[in-house]
Order: C-alpha cells, then sequence, then structure tokens
C-alpha cells in the first residue's frame, strides 16, 4: 500500500489517497492501482473513508 497526503480538507483533517502494489501477471504488467481516499483527523488519528457517505446512498 502506497499512502499520499492530497491536502487538509475545509474542516481541518488531513486528505490521504491510498494505492495498492498490484505484482505483474500473464495479462498485465505491474502497477500501483487506486484503492481509496481516506481522511485522517489530526487530533484524535481517526481515520475515516471519504466516500463513505455516498456508498451508503447507492
Amino acid at each position: 500500500m502506497y499512502y499520499v497526503y492530497d491536502g487538509d480538507t475545509p474542516e481541518g483533517s488531513y486528505s490521504i489517497r491510498v494505492y495498492q502494489y498490484q505484482e505483474a501477471t500473464a495479462d498485465s504488467t505491474e502497477h500501483e492501482a487506486f484503492y481509496g481516499f481516506y481522511t485522517v483527523n489530526p487530533q484524535t488519528g481517526e481515520v475515516a473513508d471519504a466516500y463513505a457517505d455516498l456508498k451508503e446512498s447507492n
């Protein structure tokens, strides 16, 4: 997994993009695949899925 700081949210949390390393297979080359977007509260360390509200409404 790779974690990339993507700035602060308007609420003051950190915005983090997460990628997962994918090894090469017979059908593809090795690459990084997007895994998700998360927010981290710098005061509490709480991690939340940035798109949880969208996922719940579908």
